[in-house]
């Protein structure tokens, strides 16, 4: 059985980037940005949650869920009515008895190292179902293994998330960390192509502004058709020069 599952699960793996490409529910997901924040106490380091928002799809609290729990969610396809929300300081438990009076939950624990029970797996489903053909992941595990390594989660979610990793085969589990390695690097790359186009643009508007000064003060009609040219490429240029033009006057 556990044969199967591994196996099951590296062919997700091979193929989670075509999958997530044509879900649906991920494109719901990529709508909600601002109705989840994480509240860390300082003093004990304890994670509670604000929800504020109105239909809001079921995958985007799944996914939050499965984050900062560890455990793997899966829920059925057809869970798709909106959640109105309006909650702060709220908890992990208070987030999953929420779950569990609004659908039905299968849950499966596996044990630790230390012998103890774990919860592992939630499976959600309507209200009354108890078995599903058509279940989605609610999180992708390569971004789930990015999170653990770059420290984005919490620590009893981290210890969950080792648990379930410990069940599986080797070559699975070091094909997923190859996976978030290389994603965590295409990321890093990525901010330093951009943050270096920012640098390059801040760097070119300076250049705009000096020029533009000078002919402000040599030749105000050759400033203003200078001015005409470039100023769609630089919102607020204009104005920046007016008001420089006029502290230079004051002083």
């Amino acid at each position: 059985m556990r044969f199967i599952f591994c196996s099951l699960l590296t062919i997700f793996f091979l193929f989670s980037s075509l999958l997530h490409a044509v879900n649906n529910d991920a494109d719901h997901r990529a709508q909600y940005k601002n109705w989840f924040t994480v509240n860390t106490s300082e003093q004990n380091q304890v994670q509670t949650y604000q929800l504020i928002g109105s239909n809001i799809h079921p995958a985007a609290l799944m996914e939050k869920l499965s984050l900062y729990s560890g455990i793997e969610i899966r829920y059925d396809k057809s869970i798709k009515e909106g959640l109105d929300f309006n909650m702060s300081d709220a908890t992990l438990d208070e987030l999953f008895r929420l779950v569990e009076t609004r659908y039905s939950t299968l849950k499966a624990y596996t044990k630790n190292t230390q012998n103890e029970d774990v919860l592992t797996s939630l499976t959600v489903l309507p209200k009354g179902q108890f078995q599903s053909s058509e279940l989605v992941l609610a999180l992708d595990p390569v971004q789930e293994a990015v999170a653990h390594k770059q420290k984005a989660t919490n620590e009893n979610a981290k210890r969950v998330y080792v648990t379930r990793m410990e069940t599986l085969e080797v070559k699975v589990r070091k094909n997923l960390e190859a996976l978030a390695e290389k994603n965590i690097e295409q990321s890093a790359k990525r901010k330093e192509f951009k943050d270096q186009q920012a640098k390059e643009k801040a760097e070119r508007r300076q250049q705009v502004i000096a020029d533009l000064r000078v002919w402000q003060q040599k030749d105000p009609e050759i400033y203003r058709r200078k001015l005409a040219i470039v100023a769609w490429q630089y919102p607020g240029l204009e104005k920046e020069l007016t008001n420089s033009a006029a502290i230079n006057t004051e002083h």
